[in-house]
């Protein structure tokens, strides 16, 4: 699988041949860019004026909640320990 926006994901698909306890991805993204997210159903993200975190689960979660912004998760989780153990 080709590494697109994550930077290093050739050395987790490395690193997962071994052992790997635990994956976090942390991702910032700017309020426009999450309009639609089924996550964010019913919220406003209008009048943000400090960086708030509106997720916090696997990478599976963060697929079925954020699906156009968070595919970078499901390509860490795969190359890496698994949808259902890598934290978002």
């Amino acid at each position: 699988m080709p590494t697109g926006a994550l930077l290093g994901l050739d050395a987790v698909r490395a690193a997962a041949e071994g052992h790997i306890d635990s994956v976090r991805l942390t991702t910032r993204k700017p309020p426009r860019g999450l309009a639609g997210a089924p996550h964010l159903e019913g919220l406003s993200l209008d009048d943000l004026q400090e960086p708030v975190r509106v997720f916090s689960g696997t990478a599976r979660g963060a697929a079925r909640g954020f699906p156009a912004n968070l595919n970078i998760a499901v390509a860490l989780a795969l190359a890496g320990i698994g949808p259902d153990r890598t934290e978002v």
